[in-house]
């Protein structure tokens, strides 16, 4: 089980204000125990970035930006359990 000492590692795409970690923020608050941490994000509109920088504050250096121009095979990009994506945006 993912807990505080083994959280479930997110990377979200598509991010916008980020509905994926919100429904984790539910699980905490419904599941004893149970914890993640949003390892990385992708986002490139300005307005979902300031809404996600507004919800997610402690992640705002986590966006990895375009998600087209990551280099998944690069040291940058953390080790994750979970990827998720969040499209089209409309």
């Amino acid at each position: 089980m993912f807990s505080s000492n083994n959280p479930l590692r997110v990377f979200t795409a598509f991010s916008g204000y980020d509905s994926q970690c919100l429904a984790l923020e539910r699980l905490k608050e419904e599941i004893p125990g149970f914890d993640y941490v949003l390892v990385g994000w992708s986002e490139i509109d300005a307005m979902a970035i300031k809404a996600h920088n507004a919800l997610f504050p402690a992640a705002e250096s986590l966006n990895f930006g375009d998600i087209s121009k990551i280099n998944w095979g690069g040291q940058n990009v953390p080790d994750f359990d979970l990827f998720t994506y969040s499209f089209p945006c409309t």
